[in-house]
């Protein structure tokens, strides 16, 4: 897409608003020798769309490895709950069995003063 710039207006202006003759001619030349694409509504909203659409892939890229983390995470909690629920009921059962043996020594010393 062609932009037309009425470069005599530019000058003009350049030195209406006090610049040198030299500065007003630098400026109108570096206009002319634009070879970049003008930027145009049309222009602006392809980088628009091609920055959204590049942070949406970066989004989505984060988000994927934000769930690989939490899921290695939930796994590693989920491990470390099944170990302690493992000690938790091995030392329910050695509890029980320390408290019976107790019963069983008390039972013991309990008949053992009746037949004395």
């Amino acid at each position: 897409m062609s932009v037309a710039i009425d470069m005599l207006a530019t000058a003009r202006n350049s030195e209406a608003t006090g610049n040198s003759a030299n500065r007003t001619d630098a400026i109108v030349s570096a206009i002319g020798n634009v070879r970049g694409p003008v930027v145009t509504k049309e222009y602006s909203d392809a980088d628009w769309a091609a920055l959204r659409a590049h942070l949406r892939a970066e989004f989505a890229g984060v988000r994927a490895d934000l769930r690989a983390e939490f899921a290695d995470v939930r796994a590693h909690l989920r491990a470390e709950f099944a170990d302690v629920h493992a000690d938790m009921v091995k030392l329910r059962k050695d509890l029980c069995k320390a408290i019976w043996i107790q019963g069983a020594v008390l039972a013991i010393i309990i008949l053992a003063c009746e037949f004395l």
